[in-house]
């Protein structure tokens, strides 16, 4: 991206990332020289984007574990597996994931994360099971 920043060739950019903290200094890069960023989910720590388009995942979260509450019967036991516990969408989407499961009697034994690798995820899993 910074390379492309040079180039002077861009009009604008609409940035889908995966770290909000990580891609501050490219972005502000862009924004310096006149380019206009938008974020998309998550959205990127620094006021001076053009504008953000995404949804809120602390209520995706929420709404996800209330139904998982809800099939489940409101009382039951459950791990985990996040996606990266460091990253501003699944910290938010775990935090509302966890204050849904406060409509039920959920009792979680364990939390892991993955950070986005398959394999690592089935090792976890298989290691919980």
């Amino acid at each position: 991206m910074a390379n492309l920043i040079k180039t002077g060739e861009m009009d604008g950019i609409i940035i889908g990332h995966t770290d909000s903290i990580r891609l501050i200094p490219v972005v502000e890069k862009a924004i310096d020289s006149g380019i206009p960023v938008i974020a998309m989910v998550p959205p990127i720590n620094i006021n001076k984007i053009l504008t953000f388009v995404g949804f809120d995942n602390f209520a995706a979260g929420k709404s996800a574990s209330e139904w998982v509450v809800k099939k489940l019967g409101r009382k039951d036991q459950m791990v985990i597996l996040d996606g990266a516990h460091n990253h501003d969408n699944a910290i938010n989407r775990r935090q509302g994931f966890m204050a849904g499961l406060k409509t039920g009697n959920m009792k979680v034994l364990a939390i892991d994360s993955a950070n986005w690798d398959k394999s690592k995820g089935k090792k976890i899993v298989t290691t919980w099971l």
